[in-house]
C-alpha cells in the first residue's frame, strides 16, 4: 500500500520545519517508510504538487515549468494518442528526431537555451510558456530591452519562441504589437559593429618568425595557427577541426581536407591547397614540424591540447578551445608590438583574403579557396587605399 501526494504547511519557515519534523516520525511511527528521496521535506513557498506549481506567496497556480513541452502540443498530442493505439509508438519517436533537423544542431542548442529561459520568466510570471500568448511575449522582450545591453537577446528569444511553437504545431504567439516591440527594441539598443582590422602579410610574417623561433612546441602550434589561417582563408570553427589525416603533403603543396566550412551552403566541404614556401616558416613547412616534434596520430587534431610529458609531448582530447585560441593569438599580436584590440581570430581570414585580393587574384579562385559560394567574399576584403582612388583617378580630367 502506497499513500501519496501529501502536504503540510504553517505559518513560518521554523514552523514548516517543526511540522514536517513531526509528520515525518508520526508516519514512520506508524509502521509507514517514507521515501526521502521523492520527499521535499525543505519548506518552500512554491511546491509543486500533481504537477503544478503552487505559488503561496501571491495565491496562483503556475504552470510547471518540467511539464512545458513542444510535443504536449497541437498536432503532436494527437499523433501520440494515434501511434498508441497502433502500436506505432517508435514511429511517432523518430519523427520527433526528424523535425529536429530541420536546423543545424548548434541552432537546436541556442534555441533551447533561449527558450528555457522564456519558460522561467513565463513560470515565475503565472503565464503559459507554450501555446503562449503575444501580450505574454510582448511582456517578455519589453523585459529583456530593460535588462540588457544587446539586441542580441531579444533576437534570440523571440526566434526560439517562434521556433518552438512551429514545431510544437501551434499558433505564433506574434502580431503586430510584438513585432514592432522587437523592432524598437533592436533599434534602442542597437551598436556599430566594429570590425576587427586584417593582418597582413608583413605582420604575419613577424609573428610566425617569432614563435617559430622558439624550441616551444607550444609556441609553435601557434605560429601553425597564423600560417594555416591566413594562407588557407579559414575561420577558428576550420582550423579547430582540422586533424592530421585530413593533412596531405605533395611535393610543392600540402591538401587540407575540409568537411564543412561554416560559409559552405552546399555542406559539401572543400578541398584547400597551400602552396610551399621557401625556408621554414611556410605554413607547410610549420605543420610537418608540428607533427613530427609533437609525434601527432591521424586521428589527433592539429592545434590538439598538448601536455608535456618526460618521454615528449602528449596530445589531451580535443582541439583547442576558442577562449584559449584567441587567449594565445591576441598574445603574439601583443608580442609583436601591434595593438591587440585592432584584432581577432578573424583577421587571419580577412587578412588573408585581402593581400590575394592586392595580388590581384581572380575572384573565382579567392571564392574557391576560401569556401565561398555567393558574393559574401566581398566582405573579407579590405580595400587598399591606391584601389579607393581608383574610380576618382579613372574619371580626372587633367
Amino acid at each position: 500500500m502506497f499513500f501519496d501526494d501529501g502536504s503540510a504547511g504553517a505559518g513560518t519557515v521554523e514552523e514548516t520545519v517543526r511540522v514536517a519534523g513531526v509528520l515525518t516520525e508520526t508516519l514512520e511511527r506508524a509502521g509507514w517508510k517514507v521515501n526521502v528521496e521523492k520527499s521535499c521535506l525543505v519548506p518552500s513557498q512554491k511546491p509543486t504538487i500533481l504537477g503544478f506549481v503552487l505559488d503561496l506567496v501571491h495565491g496562483r497556480i503556475l504552470e510547471n515549468l518540467e511539464a512545458s513541452s513542444i510535443w504536449d502540443q497541437g498536432c503532436w498530442k494527437e499523433l501520440q494518442e494515434v501511434a498508441e493505439g497502433e502500436g506505432l509508438v517508435s514511429l511517432s519517436e523518430r519523427a520527433k528526431d526528424l523535425v529536429m533537423e530541420t536546423h543545424a544542431s548548434s541552432t537546436v542548442k541556442t534555441y533551447k537555451s533561449a527558450f528555457s529561459r522564456w519558460k522561467s520568466w513565463a513560470m515565475e510570471h503565472g503565464f503559459v510558456a507554450i501555446p503562449a500568448t503575444p501580450v505574454a511575449v510582448g511582456l517578455y522582450l519589453i523585459h529583456l530591452v530593460e535588462t540588457s545591453a544587446s539586441a542580441s537577446p531579444i533576437s534570440a528569444a523571440l526566434s526560439a519562441i517562434k521556433w518552438a511553437h512551429q514545431k510544437a504545431c501551434v499558433q505564433l504567439p506574434v502580431n503586430a504589437m510584438v513585432e514592432q516591440i522587437a523592432a524598437a527594441a533592436k533599434r534602442r539598443l542597437a551598436c556599430t559593429p566594429r570590425r576587427k582590422e586584417p593582418l597582413n602579410k608583413k605582420q604575419v610574417a613577424t609573428i610566425v618568425g617569432q614563435l617559430a623561433g622558439s624550441d616551444d612546441c607550444l609556441k609553435l602550434r601557434t605560429a601553425v595557427m597564423f600560417a594555416i589561417g591566413f594562407a588557407g582563408f579559414m575561420r577558428w570553427d576550420d582550423l579547430a577541426r582540422i586533424r592530421v589525416r585530413d593533412i596531405v603533403f605533395r611535393r610543392d603543396y600540402m591538401e587540407v581536407r575540409l568537411d564543412k566550412h561554416k560559409n559552405d551552403q552546399l555542406r559539401e566541404g572543400s578541398l584547400v591547397l597551400i602552396s610551399t614556401q621557401p625556408g621554414e616558416l611556410g605554413a607547410v613547412a610549420l605543420t610537418q614540424r608540428l607533427i613530427e616534434e609533437t609525434n601527432l596520430q591521424a586521428d589527433d587534431h592539429l592545434l590538439s591540447n598538448l601536455v608535456k610529458a618526460k618521454s615528449g609531448w602528449k596530445t589531451k582530447k580535443g582541439s583547442l578551445q576558442y577562449s584559449r585560441a584567441r587567449e594565445l593569438f591576441l598574445e603574439a599580436v601583443a608580442v609583436a608590438g601591434l595593438q591587440a584590440e585592432m584584432f581577432g581570430l578573424h583577421s587571419l581570414q580577412s587578412g588573408g583574403t585581402t593581400a590575394a585580393a592586392a595580388a590581384k587574384v581572380p575572384q573565382r579562385l579567392l571564392k574557391r579557396h576560401g569556401g565561398w559560394h555567393s558574393e559574401a567574399v566581398n566582405s573579407y576584403i579590405k580595400e587598399s587605399l591606391d584601389n579607393m582612388l581608383l574610380p576618382s583617378s579613372a574619371v580626372s580630367w587633367h
